[in-house]
C-alpha cells in the first residue's frame, strides 16, 4: 500500500515504541490529507477486558461513498468507519492503520493491550498547546490509599480519589511520568507504571 503525505493543521502526535513506556512528541502540520486513527476513550493504552473504539477520521473536504478499511500490523482485518474492542486481550495488541483508498492510508499508531494491574495512560494526539491528560488505570480492580503522579520523580500530585490529571505546558526536552496505586489483586499492593517523553520542535504541548 503507498502512503501518500498528509496530516492535521496544528495537531501533535506522539510516536511511541513497542514496550509502550517512551513516547516522543512530533509536530504534524499542513493540510488534513490522509486519514487519522482516533480512540475513543482517548487512550491507546488500555488493560485486559477494557473496550476502546477506533475511528478512522478523514477531512471534510473528502465526500462521496467511502469504503474504510483497517489494517493491524500491516494485515487486513476489518472494514467500516470505527473499529469496536468489547473486551481486549493481548492478541487485539498491534499497530494500526486505516484507509480510504489504495492511495490514502492513515500513519501506524498502535494499541497496547496489557494485564496492567496498574497502567498509566495518556491520549496518544494532542492539539497544540492543550494539557497532556494522565491517567493512572487499573481498570475494575478496588484500590485504596493514595494515587500518586511524578514527574522527574518529583510528586505533582497525592489524592484519594482522583485517578486522572492534567499537566500544562513545559519546557523540559525529556519528562519522565510515573504513578503508583495501591491495589487489590491476590493482596493489597502498590504497583507503579511510568511514560517516558521526549519532544522535538519549537511548538509543543508540555508539563509543569
Amino acid at each position: 500500500m503507498k502512503q501518500v503525505q498528509g496530516s492535521l493543521s496544528k495537531k501533535l502526535r506522539f510516536v511511541d515504541d513497542m514496550d509502550g513506556k517512551k513516547a516522543m512528541f512530533t509536530r504534524i502540520t499542513g493540510t488534513a490529507l490522509r486519514p487519522v486513527v482516533t480512540f475513543t476513550p482517548t487512550w491507546n493504552k488500555i488493560l485486559h477486558g477494557d473496550s476502546v473504539v477506533m475511528t478512522c477520521d478523514v477531512d471534510a473536504a473528502v465526500q462521496g461513498n467511502v469504503t474504510y478499511t483497517w489494517y493491524r500490523n500491516n494485515e487486513r482485518t476489518h472494514t467500516g468507519k470505527t473499529f469496536t474492542i468489547p473486551s481486549a486481550q493481548s492478541r487485539h495488541g498491534g499497530n494500526y492503520q486505516c484507509s480510504t483508498g489504495e492511495e490514502n492510508i492513515s500513519e501506524g499508531i498502535t494499541l497496547y493491550v496489557t494485564p496492567g494491574p496498574v497502567i498509566l495512560q495518556s491520549p496518544p494526539y494532542i492539539y497544540e498547546g492543550d494539557d497532556l491528560s494522565l491517567r493512572c488505570h487499573s481498570g475494575s480492580k478496588v484500590y485504596r490509599g493514595q494515587v500518586v503522579f511524578y514527574k522527574n520523580n518529583e510528586i505533582i500530585t497525592s489524592s484519594t480519589a482522583n485517578s486522572e490529571i492534567l499537566v500544562g505546558n513545559h519546557k523540559d526536552a525529556t519528562v519522565v511520568y510515573n504513578c503508583t496505586k495501591e491495589v487489590f489483586t491476590t493482596d493489597y499492593g502498590v504497583h507503579s507504571d511510568e511514560i517516558n517523553y521526549t519532544v522535538q520542535g519549537k511548538s509543543w504541548p508540555t508539563c509543569y
